[in-house]
């Protein structure tokens, strides 16, 4: 215990490197504390089985250092007492800030008294949450509890039920004055009321939520479920993007207040209508499913979507379909050839505003009062921080996992947080069945197509990547531009150019166009995206019925989550 609160205090965590035990009683008589970090990871064999390896858990590690600090100690059993033997107070690698400590690593001590008073939480209603924050309030704050929300749940595991109490709305309202004053000025709150001055509605933001949405509030997600409120809350800062339900209210709304935001429509409830608004195309014609999806799901440009559609509405005779004709007329808001040219993270549906209304749901019910609601809110936001910051912890000190032994994937484990390090391995491992051919190079650019080589050459789909002479990288697919994460077929022409370090220029959401270089270019660009077509061909005709042989198209994963074919699951 000593050991441990002094490597707190100085900024290091202790773990046990060995321990002797006497023969005959088994009792400990020496350990050797040390500092985490001390050793040296044994690297993975190249020449390791692969089922070996899929076997493993891939988990990631904290980085050795070889650090030699350490404390040893012997109990000296006839004088019956423990002795400090050796101790080494220097380390070689970075110590953790004070702000960070409670992220460490640390027992979890959950005592027989501490799992009583859980059980007793629980038996009064209290879920793992607002348990987590009590023992916070009994402990003096959340990062002296010693465990995490994850080991509650655990103790709790069968818990699902929440009771709340109810309070005035004078007192929320209280509330709310007073969290703006605590913070001067920096939380926004308004409220609108009726005729009779019954409050009608609220909207409230805290100042970490108004940072957050400064730095990363490019792309806005919610359901027609929940209301929205104009954005003096956010500085009248609008958001480049926002994907909603597909309503005339929420989208005039949008129009109107924010005329600069691209909206874009959730394309899971757009696919929930297909089954009722074509189900007789369904029925009558056995090719109708599987040409509409290579329509909306397959094509990689918009000249090739274009063709496409138009070749489905002559040859199923869809020119008086008024609700496909209409959902035509606003395909740049829902087509992924159209929205795949907005960034928009890779989502394409309003799921995780649904999970932000199950968030809520955790705290709130039809009994909660205002006041509670707020505190509940505020105490759950804080727990998010906590989580963000712990994040933000493993991401610096801790190494990942990776699947190859090259630079370029340890540099991008290097510079990437966990997430986009996990999305980047995805690619990684698809870019395998990928080949990249120079097609055309002059002195402005250059010209190549990724295809994969394990798929028959009539039924290949041809991926055009352009790079430029300062280096910008552009691949047909979009994937970069919609999500910020390279694409396979962009990790396959970095390893093809032996590439050890993820270009720094796209590091950033600040990304340049190839069509931004001229008009020499952007002539040129269009013409290799349209042609490409021809040289490849890469569109698959839609044949007289029973004429010709179907051609097979090659199924494209390369979309994101969320964009997948009408009968499938999002």
């Amino acid at each position: 215990m000593f050991y441990r609160d002094y490597g707190r205090r100085v900024g290091f965590e202790v773990i046990i490197r060995t321990t002797h035990r006497r023969v005959k009683t088994r009792e400990i008589c020496s350990r050797l504390y040390i500092c985490r970090k001390g050793g040296r990871l044994v690297p993975k064999s190249l020449d390791e089985d692969m089922d070996v390896q899929k076997k493993r858990r891939n988990r990631d590690s904290i980085g050795r250092t070889d650090c030699t600090a350490r404390m040893y100690v012997v109990n000296r059993e006839k004088l019956k007492k423990w002795e400090v033997t050796l101790v080494d107070l220097k380390h070689n690698h970075t110590m953790i800030s004070k702000d960070e400590v409670h992220f460490m690593q640390r027992p979890r001590n959950i005592t027989p008294v501490i799992q009583e008073l859980i059980v007793t939480l629980n038996r009064s209603g209290i879920g793992p949450s607002k348990t987590l924050n009590v023992l916070g309030e009994l402990t003096g704050g959340l990062e002296n509890i010693g465990f995490g929300s994850q080991d509650v749940r655990n103790v709790l595991r069968d818990i699902q039920h929440y009771v709340f109490d109810s309070t005035d709305a004078s007192e929320g309202l209280a509330l709310l004055r007073e969290l703006k004053g605590n913070s001067q000025g920096e939380f926004f709150y308004k409220v609108d009321v009726d005729e009779e001055n019954h409050v009608r509605a609220m909207l409230w933001v805290d100042p970490r939520s108004l940072n957050a949405y400064q730095n990363f509030g490019d792309i806005v997600v919610f359901d027609s479920t929940y209301r929205t409120n104009r954005i003096g809350a956010i500085g009248n800062k609008a958001p480049q993007t926002i994907i909603t339900d597909q309503d005339i209210a929420i989208g005039n709304a949008i129009a109107e207040v924010l005329p600069n935001t691209n909206h874009l429509f959730c394309t899971w409830h757009i696919s929930t209508k297909f089954g009722e608004k074509l189900s007789h195309l369904y029925a009558n014609h056995d090719h109708f499913k599987e040409d509409f999806n290579s329509c909306i799901y397959k094509s990689l440009t918009v000249a090739q979507f274009e063709d496409r559609w138009e070749a489905l509405v002559e040859k199923y005779d869809l020119m008086n379909h008024s609700w496909l004709q209409d959902m035509y007329s606003v395909r740049h808001k829902w087509v992924h050839v159209y929205t795949k040219l907005h960034f928009t993270t890779g989502m394409t549906t309003t799921s995780r505003s649904e999970s932000m209304n199950s968030f809520f749901d955790e705290f709130v019910n039809a009994s909660t009062g205002l006041k509670q609601f707020i505190e509940n809110s505020q105490k759950a936001l804080e727990k998010q921080y906590l989580r963000e910051r712990e994040a933000d912890y493993e991401t610096k000190n801790k190494e990942r996992s990776k699947i190859t032994s090259s630079s370029l994937e340890n540099h991008a484990a290097f510079t990437y947080t966990k997430e986009m390090f996990r999305r980047f391995q995805h690619e990684l491992k698809k870019s395998g069945a990928y080949v990249v051919i120079e097609k055309e190079s002059n002195a402005i650019y250059k010209h190549y197509e990724a295809y994969k080589t394990t798929v028959p050459e009539e039924y290949r789909k041809y991926y055009v990547l352009i790079v430029t002479e300062n280096g910008t990288i552009t691949c047909v697919c979009r994937k970069f531009e919609s999500s910020g994460m390279f694409c396979r077929h962009i990790i396959r022409y970095l390893y093809k150019m032996q590439w050890t370090e993820i270009p720094k220029h796209t590091l950033c959401k600040a990304f340049h166009d190839l069509a931004a270089r001229g008009s020499c270019s952007i002539a040129r660009y269009n013409y290799l995206m349209g042609v490409i077509e021809k040289e490849s061909d890469f569109i698959e005709n839609f044949p007289n019925e029973g004429v010709k042989k179907r051609a097979r198209e090659e199924d494209d994963d390369a979309h994101e989550d969320g964009d997948q074919p009408y009968g499938t699951t999002p």
